[in-house]
């Protein structure tokens, strides 16, 4: 895999010019070079690589959804209601392999463009959800807190729930018995 790796990032700092060949050499391995060294020398052909850029999460509303809200109206891209239903807010859960199903009341749906950011403990869980139902495996022992954010195409937050606090139990192996009376 770091092979793989490093050959990629090596093909795709070339300039788009050089051409690259594909050889396996006398022991049967690959070999990648900016000259053909043989009759087998295949060219390689590269695509465009794929880029992400990942979303920002503001901590406020756009300017417009803040003034609208001063004004006591709704703004035009707000939600009015993003909720989380379940886990409910000072549940305890039990499960021993730390699985959590997470779901998220919206009034109206999610909108076209628009997602979820989910997150747990004040970092970023999971983004770019386009369901409401999302179960969340291995989650540590304790007492965990969850919040979801709406957020639309321009990567601007339109919504936020409550922050919800559940508690995770998980049974521990070896741990004392209370004796039996």
């Amino acid at each position: 895999m770091r092979i793989t790796l490093l050959v990629i990032g090596v093909l795709l700092s070339l300039p788009a010019v050089a051409a690259i060949y594909r050889t396996v050499d006398a022991n049967g391995n690959v070999v990648f070079t900016d000259m053909p060294s043989g009759p087998d020398a295949k060219p390689v052909e590269l695509q465009q690589p794929s880029t992400y850029t990942p979303r920002t999460l503001p901590s406020q509303r756009s300017a417009a959804d803040a003034e609208a809200a001063e004004q006591g109206e709704p703004a035009a891209s707000s939600y009015t209601r993003v909720e989380i239903v379940s886990p409910q807010m000072d549940e305890t859960i039990r499960d021993n392999t730390g699985l959590v199903t997470v779901s998220v009341a919206l009034q109206p749906r999610l909108r076209p463009g628009d997602s979820l950011t989910l997150l747990m403990n004040g970092e970023v869980l999971v983004t770019d959800l386009k369901t409401t139902n999302l179960p969340i495996s291995n989650v540590d022992r304790g007492s965990h807190e969850l919040q979801a954010l709406v957020i639309d195409d321009t990567g601007s937050e339109v919504g936020r729930s409550e922050p919800v606090t559940f508690h995770l139990h998980r049974a521990a192996l070896g741990g004392a018995r209370p004796s039996p009376r």
